[in-house]
């Protein structure tokens, strides 16, 4: 439900993800900090590192999974 939110609230799987580890108000301060021509270049710039690997492996697993089991 709280991910859903996320989703809701940011528009990218991306973000939300990012809400959903680091909280929903330090990624609207990071968004408010820079500009982003799109949502990999934010993931790439995220300060804390364990949000930032956090968010690439689950971006890598789901790539992983959409190779093997195609999109649900």
């Amino acid at each position: 439900r709280y991910f859903r939110e996320m989703v809701d609230k940011f528009g990218t799987f991306e973000y939300a993800l990012a809400a959903y580890n680091a909280g929903s108000n330090r990624v609207d301060d990071w968004l408010g900090q820079g500009k982003y021509r799109d949502p990999q270049e934010f993931v790439e710039s995220i300060p804390f590192t364990e949000t930032r690997e956090y968010v690439q492996a689950i971006l890598r697993n789901a790539n992983v999974y959409r190779q093997l089991y195609g999109t649900p």
